[in-house]
C-alpha cells in the first residue's frame, strides 16, 4: 500500500510538471506568434517602402527623359538631336528595371526574359517603325538583381540601337539576343548582334564613340570582356559574364 502511495505521489508530481511545461509551451507559442506577426508587418512595411522607392526612381528617370525630349525639340543640329535621343533611350533602359521591380512581388530580382521583350519592344517602336527588321529573343528563365540588370540592359540597349541605326543598308534584316546560363556555374553567355552590313572598327580599339566605350565599360562591370565575332555576317558580339553580387541595403 505504501508503495502504491509513493507511485501515486510521483505521478501527481509528474502531472504537475507536465502542466507547467504545457503552460510554458503555450506561452512560448503565443509569444512566437506575436513576434512573427510583428516581423510580417515590418517586412510588409519594408516591401512597401522599397516598391515606393523603385516607383519614384522610375518616375524621376521618366521626367529626365521628358525634359531631354522637350529640350531637343528646340535644337536644330541633327547631331545634337541624336545625342539627346540616345541619352533618352539609355535612361529608359534603366527606368524599365525599376518599373519591373516595382511591379513584381520579388523586389530583389526581375525576370530578364520579360525585361528583354519590353526593352526590345520599346526600341522597335522608336527605331524600327517600319517593322521590316525582325528581332529574335532567345533567353532562358533567368532572374537578375538590379546590380546586374542595369549594366546588362544598358549594354543590350547600346548594341541594339547601333544595329537598328547603322546595321542595315536596306529595310530588311534581323537582330538577335541570346542569353543562357553556362553549366551550373554563376556565369552566363550573351550573344547579340545582327545580320546586316557590319563595320570595321574593333571593339577593343581606342575609339571616340561613347557607345563603344560604354559597351567596354559595362562588360567590365559585369566581370567579363566582350568580343566581336567576325566569323558570321553582320555585327555580332559574345560576352561571358557573371551576375554581380547584390548589395545589402
Amino acid at each position: 500500500m505504501k508503495e502504491f502511495e509513493k507511485i501515486k505521489k510521483k505521478l501527481q508530481i509528474a502531472e504537475k510538471k507536465i502542466r507547467i511545461l504545457e503552460d510554458m509551451v503555450e506561452n512560448n507559442t503565443r509569444e512566437l506568434f506575436l513576434f512573427n506577426q510583428k516581423l510580417l508587418s515590418k517586412n510588409k512595411e519594408k516591401d512597401t517602402l522599397l516598391k515606393e522607392i523603385h516607383h519614384r526612381v522610375k518616375n524621376n528617370l521618366q521626367i529626365i527623359t521628358g525634359l531631354l525630349s522637350l529640350q531637343s525639340y528646340y535644337i536644330e543640329d541633327n547631331q545634337l538631336k541624336t545625342i539627346f535621343s540616345n541619352s533618352q533611350m539609355r535612361i529608359n533602359s534603366m527606368a524599365l528595371v525599376h518599373e519591373m521591380l516595382y511591379q513584381t512581388e520579388n523586389l530583389s530580382k526581375i525576370n530578364y526574359k520579360n525585361y528583354l521583350n519590353d526593352l526590345a519592344s520599346a526600341l522597335c517602336s522608336t527605331l524600327n517603325k517600319t517593322n521590316k527588321v525582325s528581332i529574335l529573343i532567345d533567353c532562358e528563365e533567368i532572374f537578375f538583381s538590379i546590380e546586374s540588370a542595369v549594366p546588362l540592359g544598358l549594354l543590350v540597349n547600346e548594341i541594339l540601337t547601333n544595329s537598328f541605326k547603322h546595321g542595315f543598308n536596306s529595310l530588311n534584316g534581323e537582330v538577335y539576343i541570346r542569353i543562357k546560363k553556362i553549366d551550373a556555374s554563376n556565369e552566363f553567355r550573351l550573344e547579340i548582334g545582327d545580320n546586316g552590313i557590319g563595320y570595321s572598327e574593333e571593339i577593343n580599339s581606342k575609339n571616340n564613340s561613347l557607345g563603344l566605350k560604354l559597351i567596354q565599360n559595362l562588360s567590365k562591370q559585369l566581370g567579363g570582356k566582350i568580343l566581336k565575332d567576325n566569323n558570321i555576317k553582320g555585327t555580332n558580339y559574345i560576352l561571358n559574364f557573371k551576375e554581380v553580387d547584390s548589395q545589402i541595403l
